[in-house]
C-alpha cells in the first residue's frame, strides 16, 4: 500500500542520514566534492520528510536530523551554513506552496499558527541581527535597507496566512479575499529587490538573483491572473490549468533556490572578502570559472552562458515536478490539513461557487471559507471594518 511504501521511504531515508551524520567522523572528509555530496545528499534526505510527511513526530524527527547535519556542516565539514540555509529553506517553502496550489481552488491557503510563529520568530531574529550587525555600527547603507526590506516584506506574507488561520471564519475569509492582491503584490516587490539588491560582486552571483527577481515577479503575475480566473466560476478543465500554472510558478523559483544554495553558496572561502568570489557545485564543475572569477568578476557574458543553462534545467525540471505531482493525483498535499470530508470525489478541494444577489451583486461561496456578507462587494473598504 501507499502507507507502507511511505514508512519504508521515510525509514530508509532516515537511516542513510544517520550514516551521513557518522560518516564524515569516521572517515574523515577531505576534500571539496566529498563535502558538496555529504551535504547535498544528507539534505535531500531529510527536509522533505520534514516538510511534506503527515506525522508530526516524524517531522519532528526529521528536523532533528536536520539541525544536526546543519550543526555537522559547519563545524566538520567547513559548508557555509550562513549563506546556504537562507537560500535553501526558501526554495524548500515555495516548493511546498506549490503542492498546495494544485489544490488551492485560486484561494491564498492558510499557514498553521505554529509554523506561522516560528517563522516570524526566525524572521525577526534575523531582522535584528542585521540591524545589530550592520545598520547600528556601520551606518545607513542600502544594501543593508534592501535586507530589512526583505524581511519585512516576507513577515507580511507570513503574519497575513497565520492571521487567516486563527481568525474567526467571516474574518479570516476576508483577509483570504484581501490576500488575493496582497500576496502578489508582496512576491513582486520581492522580485524588485532580486533584480536591483547586489547580493555579491561576481556576475554569476548577480545572474543568479536576477533570474530569481523575474521568477518572482511571474510568480505575482500568475497569483493574480488565477484569482482572475477562478472568480469567473471556470470550468474544471480551465480551473485546473490555472492551479498548474500557480503550481509551477511556485515550484519554479524553489527549485531555482536550491540550485543557487548548491551550486554558489556551499563554500565559505571568499566570503566578504576584496574579491567576494562564493563558491559552490558550480565551480567543482567548472574549475576554470574559480580562476575567471578571481581574475574579473564582470565577465557578464560568461555568466549570461551558465546561467541560461542552469535556467534551461530548471524550467524542464520544475515542470516535471508538477506533471509528476497532477498525474500522481495530488490533492495539493493537504490530506493533513484539511479533512477528507471536504474534499471532493477525486480527493480536490471543491471549486467555490459564484451566484449573483437580488441588487445583481457577486456572492462567492466555498465549503471551506465562512459565507460572504450578502449584499456588499468583495472590495468595498467596509467589508474590512465590520
Amino acid at each position: 500500500s501507499n502507507a507502507a511504501m511511505l514508512k519504508t521511504v521515510t525509514s530508509l531515508a532516515l537511516a542513510c542520514a544517520t550514516v551521513l551524520l557518522v560518516f564524515p567522523h569516521a572517515w574523515p572528509v577531505t576534500t571539496d566534492a566529498a563535502r558538496a555530496a555529504v551535504t547535498v545528499v544528507q539534505t535531500a534526505l531529510v527536509w522533505p520528510v520534514a516538510l511534506y510527511h503527515s506525522a508530526l513526530p516524524v517531522r519532528l524527527l526529521a528536523l532533528v536530523f536536520a539541525a544536526l547535519g546543519c550543526v555537522q556542516q559547519a563545524f566538520v565539514l567547513g559548508i557555509n551554513t550562513g549563506e546556504f540555509y537562507p537560500h535553501l529553506i526558501p526554495g524548500l517553502l515555495l516548493m511546498r506552496g506549490g503542492v498546495l496550489a494544485l489544490g488551492s481552488s485560486g484561494l491564498p491557503f492558510p499557514i498553521a499558527a505554529s509554523q506561522g510563529v516560528c517563522t516570524l520568530a526566525v524572521l525577526l531574529l534575523l531582522a535584528v541581527g542585521q540591524w545589530y550587525q550592520t545598520l547600528l555600527g556601520r551606518g545607513l547603507h542600502v544594501a543593508h535597507v534592501a535586507h530589512e526590506l526583505m524581511f519585512i516584506v516576507v513577515g507580511c506574507l507570513v503574519l497575513t496566512g497565520t492571521l487567516q488561520s486563527v481568525l474567526p471564519a467571516p474574518r479570516a475569509a476576508r483577509l483570504q479575499e484581501a490576500r488575493r492582491l496582497l500576496d502578489p503584490i508582496c512576491y513582486a516587490a520581492l522580485g524588485v529587490l532580486f533584480l536591483s539588491h547586489i547580493h555579491d560582486k561576481s556576475a554569476v552571483g548577480t545572474a543568479w538573483h536576477v533570474v530569481l527577481g523575474w521568477a518572482l515577479i511571474g510568480q505575482a503575475a500568475a497569483l493574480l491572473l488565477a484569482s482572475f480566473v477562478h472568480a469567473h466560476n471556470p470550468p474544471q478543465g480551465v480551473a485546473s490549468l490555472a492551479n498548474a500554472c500557480v503550481a509551477y510558478a511556485w515550484v519554479m523559483p524553489g527549485v531555482w533556490l536550491i540550485h543557487m544554495a548548491s551550486f554558489h553558496y556551499l563554500f565559505a572561502r571568499g566570503w566578504h572578502n576584496d574579491v567576494d568570489i562564493k563558491q559552490g557545485v558550480h565551480h567543482l564543475l567548472w574549475p576554470g570559472e574559480l580562476a575567471t572569477d578571481a581574475a574579473t568578476v564582470k565577465d557578464d557574458a560568461k555568466a549570461r552562458e551558465y546561467i541560461g543553462v542552469y535556467l534551461t534545467v530548471d524550467l524542464l525540471f520544475s515542470a516535471a515536478l508538477v506533471l509528476a505531482a497532477i498525474l500522481g493525483g495530488s490533492n495539493g498535499g493537504r490530506g493533513d490539513l484539511i479533512p477528507s470530508k471536504e474534499l471532493d470525489d477525486y480527493g480536490d478541494l471543491p471549486l467555490p461557487t459564484r451566484t449573483h444577489n437580488a441588487d445583481n451583486t457577486l456572492k462567492m461561496s466555498n465549503p471551506l471559507v465562512a459565507p460572504v456578507q450578502e449584499n456588499v462587494s468583495p472590495f468595498t473598504t467596509s467589508r474590512f471594518g465590520s
